[in-house]
């Protein structure tokens, strides 16, 4: 009703489309998934959902609480993320970390602070430096970054939210997951050490919720919404943020969040993905003398740049920007990555290691390559798995690979296959069974040249692209054989979103 004029009264237009445009320009929303905190419904179960808000780019990750008898979600949040961190001192309490691409050591993690930005100091360093500094206020940009309000409306953007300044920026499409005690059920003669000692040993650690925001970082939030779930005792930390991290990719980008004339970018948009490993920390973790199961969160730029970034989240209680050398583990990027679009999988292969494992991307012609290829990563490291050339190129012309899922036929836990599609409609097939990484390949080939799985195509014959991950399962018959089930579609150029544009698309 205030958003309607008469045409008898033109007067009116001007103040009716201000108050319609400054409505739609408040408009919450959310994109991205919720996560939950439990496998089953209890007393405890709560889930953690991201929103926006458009105009001025603010966000909010919301906790409700499940009634376990009902299924109904709270309509009331126990806690606002946005709201904790704005009471959180920018200067004192909060650990923001990033990698410093001058320190001269495989780990580079170090503090979001400016410093004195030289090639020794664990701070931001003087190639990120150089970007956030081209007016002289590198300085003062990182602390407007780390949350301060002093300069704005002067030399930067005033974060208004309705009257109050925000610190935590839009989240898009990065959903949420939940890290709490370790969950998986690994058999305990899979490594050297028995995984239900480490799942002992941390049944009690604060439970973290991770999400990928627009305001450059990934953020990390106590996810506690009682005091009676384990690790949560203190209700003065629930919905407090506990750790941030910029990744280095997203520095070429970053001061535009202090432009006064700010218009939307992406930064770290991508879901993150959580997993644990087991393997050699003990350059980072005084505890590991020599290998040891860890917990690590892996995290990406979807339409914020070509990258991706991990961390050791195993113990809540280390996260301090003292540690940054150590909670930071690697950033990778490569040539033949786009877009990192492509959500990691982590999985343990056959020669023995733990691996992160993702397409590369999408390309706008300035990043990447146009190849559909499949990298592996050594989980811990960062760099491309030892033995492997490279990537695992199954298609180079114009294409680019989605997020891959990788599959345990046998029920070692180990990974036997990778499935991912691209975007011209193939379904891909990668045998990694081999003990050599140098002999993992597309399963079906003719000669030495990949070939498909499958390719989607509608009925008049045009490509279906596939951007969503694949799932996998056994035959509902019980026979022998696997299932893959996929969706086609893509929304992700200007015009995907235009009928005319695209095929008739197909769930397989």
């Amino acid at each position: 009703p205030d958003n309607y004029f008469l045409v008898t009264d033109p007067a009116g237009l001007e103040t009716a489309m201000t108050t319609a445009f400054t409505n739609i320009l408040k408009e919450t929303g959310t994109a991205s998934a919720v996560a939950v905190n439990t496998a089953t419904l209890n007393t405890e179960s709560a889930i953690y959902q991201a929103k926006f808000t458009s105009g001025t780019w603010s966000g909010k990750l919301e906790a409700k609480t499940i009634d376990p008898f009902t299924g109904v979600v709270s309509p009331t949040a126990t806690w606002d993320a946005a709201v904790k961190l704005r009471g959180q001192n920018w200067n004192s309490e909060r650990a923001i970390l990033t990698t410093n691409l001058n320190i001269a050591a495989t780990k580079k993690g170090a503090k979001f602070r400016y410093g004195t930005p030289d090639a020794s100091s664990a701070n931001i360093g003087t190639t990120n430096a150089a970007f956030l500094n081209a007016d002289g206020n590198g300085s003062a940009r990182v602390n407007f970054l780390r949350g301060d309000t002093s300069n704005e409306g002067g030399i930067f953007r005033d974060r208004d939210d309705d009257g109050l300044d925000f610190k935590l920026g839009d989240i898009v499409n990065s959903a949420p997951i939940f890290v709490g005690p370790p969950p998986f059920l690994y058999p305990d003669n899979m490594e050297a050490v028995p995984y239900s000692t480490f799942r002992n040993d941390n049944s009690s650690r604060m439970p973290i919720v991770y999400v990928g925001g627009n305001d450059g970082m990934l953020h990390g939030f106590n996810a506690c919404t009682s005091t009676t779930y384990p690790g949560c005792g203190d209700a003065t930390q629930h919905g407090l943020e506990k750790i941030a991290y910029v990744p280095s990719n997203v520095y070429p980008n970053l001061s535009g969040l202090s432009n006064p004339s700010y218009l939307h970018q992406y930064f770290v948009d991508l879901s993150p993905t959580t997993g644990d490993v087991f393997g050699n920390f003990s350059t980072t973790v005084t505890t590991c003398t020599t290998n040891c199961w860890r917990t690590i969160v892996v995290g990406g730029l979807r339409g914020g740049g070509a990258g991706y970034f991990a961390l050791d989240v195993t113990d809540p209680s280390d996260f301090s920007e003292a540690n940054a050398s150590t909670l930071v583990l690697w950033e990778f990027k490569h040539p033949d990555m786009g877009y990192s679009y492509s959500e990691p999988t982590i999985a343990r292969m056959k020669n023995g290691k733990w691996a992160v494992i993702f397409g590369s991307g999408y390309t706008d012609g300035a990043t990447g390559t146009n190849k559909a290829a499949l990298f592996i990563l050594d989980a811990i490291t960062g760099q491309i798995m030892s033995g492997m050339s490279g990537p695992i190129v199954l298609d180079s012309t114009s294409n680019g690979l989605s997020s891959p899922l990788a599959v345990d036929v046998d029920g070692d836990s180990i990974a036997d296959y990778v499935y991912a599609g691209d975007l011209k409609g193939n379904m891909w097939k990668i045998d990694v069974k081999d003990t050599d990484p140098g002999q993992w390949k597309s399963f079906y080939k003719v000669g030495t040249t990949p070939k498909p799985l499958f390719t989607a195509v509608d009925g008049a014959g045009n490509v279906q692209p596939i951007t969503s991950r694949p799932e996998v399962g056994k035959h509902p018959s019980g026979q022998a054989g696997f299932m893959v089930y996929f969706g086609t579609g893509k929304y992700i150029e200007v015009n995907d979103n235009t009928p005319s544009a695209t095929p008739v698309h197909t769930f397989y």
